[in-house]
């Protein structure tokens, strides 16, 4: 039979099973050669029959020991998960719930040309390392055990190419919705989707990360940001510098290979989105909807990087917020850079509460209702009262004005030390 070109997406699944040439639409099974347990899902994957009888050598397993108890009761809950896991067998889990993948990635687990299997939505984000990650279900890891295969259906793979340049300021959140508007959310789902194009040489890589964790939003099977110059120089500097960097091989798309759709976007049109979590179909522009009143702002997660914190403390700088702000940095690499940077007492000056890495689900938890909060999570928990997402920069303005606000907008507030603000104290 004949090679059929494939797409980059098709190629890295290649590796991961004995079929040849594999095409979409083709069911092939691929090896589960690791696994990612997060540290909310891990008391339930040890609970799996499968795991009891073969313990799971393969594993990256996660645990919230890096995060504070809130309760007695939560501790002891912790403690028995945690004596769970040696009893099965597991060793070396890792304190880093809440930002696993980038830990992975930070420690050169997961690198470009990779494939990542994981049990929760963020595991998407690996494709903005021009990796690939695929999503499993406890189901898949019951039935296929702790180092089993996985029956696939090789997806449809989409294609964007971006051109121009993004306006500063744009963040992941706004860039992926703006490619989801182009293609449309019926089109994307099930499928695999592409992004290459000049416009690339625009986004860094902390934004192609949060750009790409986003994708099980629209449904996507797999999302993949083709790696340039700019992504290769931008790992090996940041993993050159903490010693974990090690030989990899970036992967691109063969010539000729077909692809179901393949469209254009320009970023020079892209403006700054908000959506209400889990609910895609009510994605707007901020423009849109600016006004909203925002009760709390939660700047966290995956887009949380020191990159966005050097934004919002120039946005912050030398004024007072509005409503209540937590800020959570992405990893402790973030907040440590921040910290030496002095944006985090820029932050805490303007009345920002600082947390710990991973601690962002746990400030959402607990939304009371008839409160609009905002926040750069991905994918947070549920709550009584209503969440909006947004991207870094929309978070800083709203914090300060109190309101839904776009970051180019002028805040009207008085400096914080002035006779107007709420912070000055009379001698």
């Amino acid at each position: 039979m004949p090679h059929t070109p494939q797409t980059a997406v098709v190629r890295l699944l290649q590796r991961l099973t004995e079929a040849r040439n594999i095409r979409p639409g083709e069911r092939v099974a691929l090896s589960a050669k690791a696994a990612v347990v997060p540290a909310h899902l891990l008391d339930r994957a040890l609970a799996l029959p499968a795991v009891s009888q073969k313990p799971p050598t393969a594993w990256h397993w996660f645990h919230n020991q890096n995060l504070p108890a809130a309760t007695p009761a939560a501790a002891q809950a912790r403690a028995t998960v945690m004596a769970s896991a040696g009893a099965a067998g597991l060793k070396d889990g890792v304190a880093a719930a809440g930002h696993e993948y980038l830990h992975l990635f930070e420690q050169g687990k997961l690198l470009p040309g990779e494939v990542c299997m994981g049990l929760s939505p963020e595991v998407h984000l690996a494709g903005g390392l021009a990796a690939l990650g695929l999503r499993l279900t406890l189901g898949d890891l019951a039935h296929a055990g702790p180092t089993g295969s996985l029956e696939f259906t090789v997806p449809q793979t989409l294609r964007v190419n971006l051109t121009g340049k993004a306006p500063a300021g744009l963040g992941g959140f706004d860039l992926f919705w703006a490619i989801a508007r182009e293609c449309g959310l019926d089109s994307l789902c099930g499928h695999a989707l592409e992004m290459g194009g000049e416009g690339l040489r625009e986004i860094s890589l902390a934004r192609r990360l949060a750009m790409a964790e986003f994708a099980a939003h629209a449904g996507l099977a797999a999302i993949y940001v083709q790696p340039d110059a700019l992504l290769v120089s931008e790992i090996n500097k940041r993993l050159g510098e903490g010693g974990t960097l090690r030989g990899y091989e970036t992967v691109t798309a063969e010539a000729g290979a077909e692809y179901a759709q393949t469209r254009s976007l320009d970023l020079a049109r892209v403006q700054p989105s908000v959506c209400i979590a889990r609910d895609p179909a009510s994605l707007g522009t901020v423009g849109e909807r600016a006004g909203a009143r925002i009760d709390r702002v939660i700047l966290a997660g995956t887009a949380c990087s020191v990159e966005s914190l050097r934004l919002a403390a120039n946005r912050l700088k030398g004024k007072t917020v509005a409503c209540t702000l937590d800020v959570v940095p992405a990893t402790p690499r973030d907040f440590s850079l921040a910290l030496a940077e002095g944006l985090i007492t820029t932050l805490v000056e303007c009345g920002a509460r600082i947390h710990p890495p991973g601690l962002g689900s746990a400030l959402l938890q607990d939304g009371p209702q008839g409160q609009t909060w905002l926040t750069t999570l991905a994918y947070p928990p549920q709550t009584a009262g209503e969440v909006l997402l947004c991207s870094p920069a929309v978070a800083a303005v709203s914090a300060l004005a109190g309101s839904l606000t776009h970051p180019d907008a002028p805040v009207l507030l008085p400096p914080r030390d002035s006779k107007l603000s709420t912070r000055h104290k009379p001698s």
